[in-house]
């Protein structure tokens, strides 16, 4: 799939950051059956740069997203029980 630059760039970008992306972004799109144990089966979609299907199956791809999901909750664990699951700070002044 090839996804086209917007005709407008939103607040999010700068006017320097916007000029220098590029006219399209070539992507590849695989729909991942995500099942676990005791909960509803899901379809999710990643959508990656890794274009080549034999140097990237979508096996594999599936396998690493299944991976991160799990470091990031993880994360989410720990910050609770840290007790560190907001956090606040003082402005730079």
């Amino acid at each position: 799939m090839v996804w086209q630059k917007p005709v407008k760039r939103t607040d999010a970008w700068s006017d320097q950051e916007f000029d220098a992306l590029p006219a399209t972004l070539t992507l590849r799109m695989i729909r991942l059956r995500v099942a676990a144990k005791g909960f509803r089966t899901r379809t999710v979609v990643l959508v990656t740069t890794l274009l080549d299907p034999v140097a990237y199956p979508g096996d594999a791809l599936r396998e690493l997203y299944g991976e991160r999901w799990n470091v990031e909750l993880h994360f989410h664990q720990i910050k609770t029980m840290l007790a560190m699951d907001v956090l606040r700070c003082k402005s730079p002044s």
